[in-house]
């Protein structure tokens, strides 16, 4: 997570393990209760840049598996909204995970099947 930290969120190492772990702790501290009051105060501070530069770290970081499940999809589908973000965004976004999306690798089993 910290490399994907590093690349798509423009923070540098020490940054981005701070990052991860404060993550890790709080959602082991307080679940997924806060996670979108935090989202919603990082919309008031941040640039659209900024945002899509987040969102594309959340698709990165669920794809480092090398699949994003319909859940982790719908999450992700929650923080864009929370931050803002128009479908048009969210779905630019997502077009550079299509490879990695669940659903879309079923459609394509499907269709080759």
């Amino acid at each position: 997570m910290e490399r994907i930290v590093v690349e798509l969120g423009g923070l540098t190492e020490a940054q981005a393990v701070i990052v991860v772990e404060t993550a890790k702790s709080q959602s082991r501290m307080l679940g997924g209760t806060e996670d979108f009051l935090v989202t919603r105060e990082y919309r008031e501070i941040s640039t659209e840049e900024e945002r899509l530069a987040l969102l594309r770290c959340c698709f990165a970081v669920t794809a480092s598996d090398d699949s994003v499940t319909s859940v982790e999809n719908s999450v992700i589908n929650e923080i864009a909204v929370e931050l803002g973000l128009t479908r048009d965004q969210l779905n630019g976004v997502r077009a550079e995970f299509s490879n990695q999306l669940a659903a879309m690798r079923i459609v394509r089993s499907a269709r080759a099947g």
